[in-house]
């Protein structure tokens, strides 16, 4: 597993500590899918930079499936974060209020 690839779709945010204060910057990165076998087994390569790193690439059935996964992956390893941290856009607004998916100022449903 390469620790380090390029980045096909990322987005910038904060952890906040609420006990200490402190924010830390994080990157959601997830990277150019791939065949491990052409038409019949893909993976695609994801990270929480600046929280838990580089993780196992996910694998399922074709490049597609694989993207979705990591999206939804992602998503849900953000709302599991440690109690006392929260997720926030870097400007400071809570992540998970109806737009975690399509981004501040989105006409999601609420």
């Amino acid at each position: 597993m390469q620790e380090t690839f390029p980045i096909v779709a990322g987005r910038a945010l904060v952890m906040h500590d609420a006990i200490t204060g402190s924010d830390q910057p994080i990157m959601v990165a997830v990277g150019q899918p791939y065949w491990i076998e052409e038409g019949r087994h893909a993976a695609v390569p994801l990270a929480i930079h600046g929280a838990c790193g580089r993780l196992p690439d996910l694998e399922g059935h074709d490049t597609f499936q694989v993207m979705m996964m990591a999206i939804g992956f992602l998503g849900e390893a953000l709302e599991m974060m440690p109690d006392g941290v929260e997720v926030r856009w870097p400007d400071g607004r809570p992540y998970f209020v109806g737009e975690s998916l399509f981004g501040p100022g989105s006409a999601s449903v609420q």
